[in-house]
């Protein structure tokens, strides 16, 4: 997040976007949860909210839950 390379920075969010979906969704909400309250860099926080948004939608897409009119 502190890195001055743009493409390193890029290369190593794309690992770590990688990695979470290797994660059993208990262990990537408890990972992102705990990144969640503890990173101090505010601009990875607002991508780690992005990623807990991305999932919460793939998940409810996935379900069998109807919409309410």
């Amino acid at each position: 997040v502190n890195c001055p390379l743009e493409t390193l920075r890029t290369h190593a969010f794309h690992c770590f976007q990688a990695y979470l979906t290797s994660l059993t969704p208990s262990d990537l909400f408890e990972l992102l949860r705990m990144l969640l309250l503890s990173c101090p860099y505010p601009a990875f926080t607002g991508l780690i909210v992005q990623r807990i948004k991305q999932e919460l939608e793939w998940t409810w897409k996935s379900s069998n839950v109807r919409s309410v009119p």
